[in-house]
């Protein structure tokens, strides 16, 4: 039998009782304890935990006794990955500023990005990033590669990534005609390409571009063959447009279908002092 700790531990188990103890001996028909009003273990019974628990450390020790653990907060256990198709970014002609966009905002409905990845533009290339992320997240989030011209291969790549045949989104491409009728616009062949999804895929329209954004759900199996769900969201390159995107369709998915918990941050200014003697302060 393993014996517990002694000490400043057990002092906090007699802290903890008594204050359960206290919570406990409450008048009749007083108001109900927090506790309960939240359907957890009622005063009484949590204080059978611990009273057990104490009676254990006096003998010495016990196998099962154990302290109701406390509620942690912090991030649900939601992982996310961000993926950048654009080869501008690699090439250095443009600035990644939608996975900073993103990230914050995950940030704010907090939930935590385990990895973000800039990919070119090459089928292989992707499917293979398709695949690292799909293995360790439950949500994808994947930017750029949405347009008209030949490098925009993201579809593509999402379709044999999955096993699944690119179709035409009729209404889709009726909409794209439509925009560029009302701008007196030539509408030239290879902008059907935007209206091109893999079967089977959620297409929601872009208020503010002609790429749609495409939502699509992968069953991934683990290595212990544990299946489990995995939703891609895919945003045009463009930020105003992802960032619009973003705020209707994937803010609005996280609210519905994920434990989301608003995390707070503080950011504190200084000035006069270097970066390190800041950080000796806070220690």
């Amino acid at each position: 039998l393993s014996h517990p700790p002694q000490g400043p531990r057990r002092a906090a188990t007699r802290r903890r009782l008594a204050l359960f103890q206290h919570l406990h001996e409450r008048p009749q028909g007083g108001p109900p304890d927090v506790a309960e009003a939240r359907g957890r273990r009622p005063p009484d019974a949590r204080l059978r935990v611990l009273q057990g628990a104490e009676q254990c450390r006096n003998r010495g020790g016990c196998r099962r006794a154990r302290l109701p653990e406390p509620r942690r907060r912090g991030f649900p256990h939601v992982a996310a990955r961000i993926l950048e198709c654009i080869r501008k970014v690699l090439n250095g002609d443009l600035a990644d500023t939608n996975t900073q966009r993103l990230a914050r905002l995950l940030r704010g409905d907090g939930l935590a990005v385990s990895a973000a990845h800039t990919v070119p533009d090459a089928i292989p290339a992707i499917v293979q990033a398709f695949e690292r992320a799909s293995a360790r997240a439950d949500v994808v989030l994947v930017s750029g590669g949405l347009g008209p011209t030949e490098d925009d291969l993201t579809l593509e790549a999402a379709a044999r990534f999955a096993g699944l045949t690119i179709v035409t989104d009729a209404a889709t491409l009726t909409r794209i005609e439509g925009l560029f009728a009302a701008r007196r616009m030539p509408f030239t062949p290879n902008n059907a390409r935007q209206a091109s999804v893999p079967e089977g895929a959620e297409v929601f329209v872009n208020p503010v571009g002609t790429a749609p954004h495409v939502q699509l759900v992968r069953e991934v199996r683990g290595a212990l063959a544990h299946a489990r769900m995995v939703r891609f969201f895919f945003f045009p390159g463009v930020p105003s447009e992802l960032a619009r995107l973003a705020d209707d369709y994937l803010v609005h998915w996280l609210g519905q279908h994920a434990p989301v918990v608003a995390y707070r941050s503080l950011v504190y200014k200084t000035f006069g002092k270097t970066e390190s003697q800041v950080a000796t302060l806070l220690e």
